[in-house]
């Protein structure tokens, strides 16, 4: 959905079923996040013999922060380097190339780099014997 505006950056209803696409595609990563979260509540489990909910949830929201200053950040540094003036009714061609990469080039690359990132996540695989060795040591059956 990022990559949409691309073809013409000036195009309002591109523009917007390009955001309506790309807030579409980062929905299954806002609720699978809460379930990797939990998976690795129980590796950790697992291999300590402690949940740890309060440090898992903890981290979580500090590196979401952390995130939002970063990106916050980098999206001033652009467009400052971009030449971006508030001031200026209408920007430079720089100006408007830097706004356009942060709008559509760099959300869609970082995208496809934790896409990429997420394969190497395989504690799906484990997780079944993992659970059952949690309940066993809990004393839980079935």
């Amino acid at each position: 959905g990022r990559f949409i505006p691309l073809v013409s950056p000036t195009s309002i209803p591109l523009l917007t079923l390009g955001s309506l696409l790309g807030a579409v595609s980062y929905m299954p990563i806002y609720i699978l996040c809460a379930n990797a979260i939990i998976a690795c509540m129980d590796y950790g489990e697992y291999k300590s013999g402690h949940r740890g909910e309060g440090i898992y949830t903890c981290v979580t929201g500090f590196c979401g922060k952390v995130g939002i200053g970063l990106a916050s950040g980098l999206l001033g540094l652009v467009t400052a380097l971009g030449g971006y003036d508030g001031t200026q009714a209408v920007q430079t061609a720089s100006a408007n190339m830097s706004i356009i990469f942060v709008y559509t080039i760099l959300p869609g690359v970082l995208y496809v780099i934790g896409a990429l990132a997420l394969r190497k996540f395989n504690l799906e695989k484990e997780l079944p014997t993992i659970q059952a060795e949690l309940k066993k040591r809990k004393g839980i059956t079935e």
